[in-house]
């Protein structure tokens, strides 16, 4: 049996465990396939911390890092995230280190080093029941995050100014969740961050709120996403053609018709009558009259259009299965050419 070791992922062997106070809606399962599927292949993973029977020979990293290789050791980066807001993904110094890297970008390059790679998920067909028990016609869930630095495709502005919008214009109609917004919107760098958190510190004194629409964390996204006809899903940046997150899928899952703003080729993998995108829309105004007096007829197409992503073909790349299936692939090719 060959050891391997999954970097990034916490510690304690949680992201392998269904049961872990980590896996909110089901977001191990990727995670807990690729092991099972490893095992197939007689080679037990686990997380960093745990002390291996054999030595590893295998490690899998997720987001680039340092590393000290080794001749007797594969290894594997599975880039996750953009260098906008994990910038070792954008050092070539860093990424050119693994044998093979998983991408959510289609890179040009000839060699087999750079595989596609989508953000999985672990599919939930959703219920066709239009507007019934949704009474929240939009919402939000999203952490009070910033890039690293100012950049023009970074929609963390956006998201304020979407919030920002609902709150001054009909707040009755929105509805916000996550973390961090009992603080005003993050700035940038450590000096930035830190001055936002003393704000936050003074406005708590002084009963001040930043974010009235904000409700608080939330135990699982899809109790807010099934009672709220439509949600505000941006991705964290724009910009990058393939990068689509598990943002879009959490409101697919529960019926709830996103409203996407992200990957400029969505539409390649993801059919244009799934979702509505905030691209098509020259304001604010404009996209609240679209989704406030849509029929329930057309919203009930939607969530029949959602269905039949999920339930065909087009939609295995994203797949929980697909993610695991085409590591463990590349795994064993690895091996078997050492043979």
């Amino acid at each position: 049996m060959r050891s391997a070791l999954l970097f990034g992922a916490g510690e304690n062997n949680n992201v392998f465990s269904p049961s872990s106070h980590l896996n909110r809606d089901n977001c191990n399962h990727p995670f807990i396939l690729l092991r099972e599927e490893l095992t197939k292949l007689c080679i037990d993973l686990n997380t960093w911390d745990i002390t291996p029977k054999n030595k590893p020979t295998i490690e899998i990293h997720i987001n680039a890092r340092a590393i000290i290789r080794s001749d007797s050791v594969k290894y594997y980066l599975l880039n996750m995230e953009t260098p906008l807001i994990d910038k070792n993904n954008g050092i070539p110094a860093l990424v050119n280190q693994f044998d093979t890297i998983f991408c959510w970008s289609n890179h040009t390059e000839t060699q087999n080093r750079f595989q596609k790679i989508n953000y999985s998920q672990s599919l939930v067909l959703p219920e066709i029941t239009g507007f019934s028990n949704r009474d929240v016609l939009c919402c939000m869930i999203a952490g009070n995050k910033t890039t690293l630095s100012p950049d023009i495709r970074s929609l963390y502005p956006e998201r304020i100014k979407a919030i920002t919008w609902f709150q001054d214009n009909y707040p009755a109609s929105f509805e916000l969740y996550g973390t961090g917004w009992n603080l005003p919107a993050m700035r940038y760098g450590k000096v930035g961050r830190a001055i936002t958190k003393l704000q936050g510190k003074l406005a708590h004194y002084a009963h001040y709120i930043f974010f009235p629409s904000y409700k608080g964390r939330v135990e699982t996204k899809s109790s807010v996403l099934k009672k709220s006809r439509f949600s505000i899903c941006y991705e964290n940046v724009t910009g990058f053609n393939g990068y689509i997150t598990e943002k879009i899928f959490d409101s697919f899952f529960s019926g709830c018709v996103p409203i996407y703003y992200g990957a400029p080729d969505i539409q390649d993998f993801i059919p244009e009558n799934c979702y509505i995108n905030k691209a098509h829309f020259s304001n604010y105004q404009e996209l609240y009259d679209y989704i406030n007096f849509m029929p329930e007829k057309e919203y009930i197409n939607y969530q029949n259009n959602i269905y039949a992503f999920l339930s065909s073909e087009q939609f295995k790349p994203f797949s929980s299965e697909y993610f695991a299936q085409c590591i463990a692939d590349v795994i064993k090719k690895d091996l078997e050419s050492e043979n």
